[in-house]
């Protein structure tokens, strides 16, 4: 039977998250956090905080991938804009998105078919998606005013992707 995990003292979501109901941002570290020890709040914490389980948590990837130790926090939603199951990973320190931990994660939801939206400590957001997709009329122009840069990637065959396997969607 596999043991429950729980957040320990990782309080990574803390940092790579935003949280509306307490005006706090995205990459930031959250007010009421004592990193690496948890939510001095915890008992009235916001909603927001309450219902957010990373994927590490529902047993995603070793014991070892915690997001405190790869510096990625790995989620999956419905991006609203495109209404697609998305893989995201959220940055917790600066060039942990280029880690081997993230290039081999990226492989595994590319070599599945997913979008992957990449989330960096300054605010970025690029979405990845396979080479060839469409999207309904207006779906590009809307990810594109509110920030997210869009790259198509081409799969490649069981193999590692390679840095160079990247190519920027043409806006026209």
């Amino acid at each position: 039977m596999a043991q429950k995990r729980a957040c320990g003292n990782c309080t990574a979501c803390c940092k790579t998250h935003q949280v509306l109901s307490i005006q706090k941002e995205a990459g930031q570290w959250c007010q009421h956090c004592a990193s690496g020890v948890g939510c001095r709040i915890y008992d009235s914490r916001p909603e927001e905080c309450h219902v957010f389980r990373c994927q590490w948590l529902f047993g995603y990837g070793s014991v070892a991938d915690r997001p405190d130790t790869t510096n990625v926090v790995v989620d999956y939603h419905k991006l609203e804009i495109t209404d697609r199951m998305t893989a995201s990973l959220w940055e917790l320190e600066p060039g942990a998105l280029e880690s081997r931990f993230a290039e081999d994660q990226k492989q595994v939801f590319f070599d599945n078919r997913f979008h992957v939206l990449l989330v960096y400590c300054d605010g970025r957001q690029v979405l990845c998606i396979p080479k060839g997709t469409t999207f309904f009329r207006g779906v590009t122009s809307k990810l594109l005013e509110a920030g997210v840069r869009i790259f198509q990637y081409q799969l490649l065959p069981a193999q590692p992707a390679a840095a160079d396997s990247y190519s920027q969607v043409s806006h026209g």
